[in-house]
């Protein structure tokens, strides 16, 4: 079997290293630039990652960064005897101009620092596919996670200072002021003020129903309803079809009940169908109805976040996804789905919403059920943002106009126990509200 080793001599810029080191000697106000955009490893000299590492302790105390102090700091932690002495920490700055930034000598080590990355990334996938230990797909599953963290800032990969989550945090806020929402609305008003605006970013919301309730209608609707407003939506379905998740698309924009697409069109149907598919085909939405397997899932998502910038995903329906755990326990296994889901929003920090259905127990009662009645809900409970359940009653009202009622059983530090009504139409399978009602409207603008 081939060795590959990693090369010993890896890219960097001794020379870039030692400006930073030594323009932070000149001037210590530099020291928060340069722990704002780099990291002890983003040094590769050892010397020069060891009098980076003191800087910063000495940042963070308050004290003066010169020669000396950064040398009685190494002697403390043991490691002087690998710099040489104050001498060769002054020697840093021989030569050096003041400078005012350092953002194009950051951007040089930081190229240089994934540059080594790439390298040590693709010796390890050649040495994980070389040994043959795991399934092929699993292989390329961690090549394609390895290649996408390479393309993953910094900041999104390491913990956070305080400092800079309120920096981002007051972005939010200058932004609510202005009017902007970082959520991405429903398609009914009255459930988003009760879920602060819609659905945010790093989010799992979870949406559970009994079959036959409309559950895909709501993704559907509320999918069509983004992609209208140019978001860009992905589509995971084990449940319908690309082509059933189109027609009931059109349905919604040409008010031909769904049933009838099928068959019994005749020409004046035909022209409202290709005038609508002209329409929705500009939509930003991906439909996947390929994978069941929740590894594959969350490469796939990864991937389309990459690829087309996808910035909500919709799931239908949960317990239609498998693990691949080697488990006999299906309540262990849909919990890993849940888990899964909710990990893949806030590593790739989208937006992730779950379908679910109800397990035979909350069918033997005419009361609507609860979200803890979801099969895997112990885990789907904690993995969810937000947590609803969609109750239709199918015996009352008309086949056009069923009443229905989101409940929120659950919602992380927000109110729980709230609902929205809002009347289904399996016809065209969309819901409406009461304020769309009043305004003599079905949601499709």
């Amino acid at each position: 079997m081939t060795q590959f080793q990693v090369p010993e001599q890896l890219p960097h810029s001794a020379d870039g290293e030692r400006a930073v080191l030594g323009a932070i000697l000149i001037d210590n106000s530099l020291m928060a630039q340069a722990a704002e955009m780099l990291e002890v490893d983003s040094f590769y000299v050892e010397s020069h990652k060891k009098i980076f590492a003191a800087m910063k302790g000495l940042h963070h105390t308050g004290s003066e960064i010169n020669p000396i102090y950064v040398a009685e700091a190494l002697r403390q932690e043991g490691q002087l005897h690998f710099i040489g002495g104050v001498g060769d920490i002054a020697a840093l700055t021989v030569g050096m101009p003041r400078i005012d930034k350092l953002d194009s000598y950051a951007k040089l080590i930081k190229g240089k620092q994934l540059l080594r990355d790439i390298i040590r990334t693709a010796y390890g996938m050649i040495a994980e596919a070389e040994v043959q230990e795991d399934e092929p797909e699993v292989v390329l599953n961690h090549a394609q996670q390895a290649v996408f963290e390479l393309g993953t800032s910094s900041s999104m990969r390491r913990a956070q200072s305080l400092k800079e989550v309120t920096r981002a945090a007051s972005e939010v806020v200058k932004g609510f002021v202005r009017g902007i929402n970082p959520g991405l609305a429903t398609p009914w008003t009255e459930l988003d003020n009760l879920c602060r605006g819609g659905i945010q970013e790093s989010e799992l919301w979870g949406l559970a129903a009994l079959a036959k309730s409309g559950k895909s209608a709501v993704m559907k609707q509320w999918a069509q309803k983004l992609g209208r407003e140019g978001r860009r939506v992905l589509i995971f379905t084990r449940e319908m079809s690309e082509i059933k998740i189109l027609f009931r698309m059109l349905s919604a924009v040409t008010y031909i009940p769904a049933s009838q697409i099928r068959y019994g069109l005749d020409e004046n149907r035909v022209v409202r169908l290709l005038g609508a598919m002209a329409e929705v085909q500009d939509y930003p939405i991906f439909i996947d109805a390929s994978t069941s397997n929740i590894k594959d899932f969350r490469a796939r998502v990864r991937e389309m976040i990459r690829l087309e910038g996808i910035e909500i995903v919709f799931a239908d329906y949960l317990q239609l996804f498998h693990s691949g755990l080697k488990t006999d326990n299906r309540a262990t296994e849909v919990g890993h789905v849940w888990r899964t889901m909710k990990d893949t929003a806030q590593d790739f920090n989208t937006r992730v919403v779950a379908l679910a259905q109800f397990n035979r127990e909350a069918y033997k009662s005419d009361k609507r059920p609860y979200f803890h009645q979801v099969e895997g809900s112990g885990e789907g409970e904690k993995a969810v943002d937000v947590g609803m359940v969609l109750w239709t009653d199918l015996n009352a009202g008309e086949p056009g106009a069923r009443p229905s009622t989101i409940h929120i059983d659950y919602q992380r530090d927000e109110d729980a126990g709230t609902e929205v009504s809002l009347e289904f139409n399996g016809r065209i399978m969309e819901f409406t509200s009461d304020s769309q009602r009043g305004q003599g409207l079905s949601f499709n603008g």
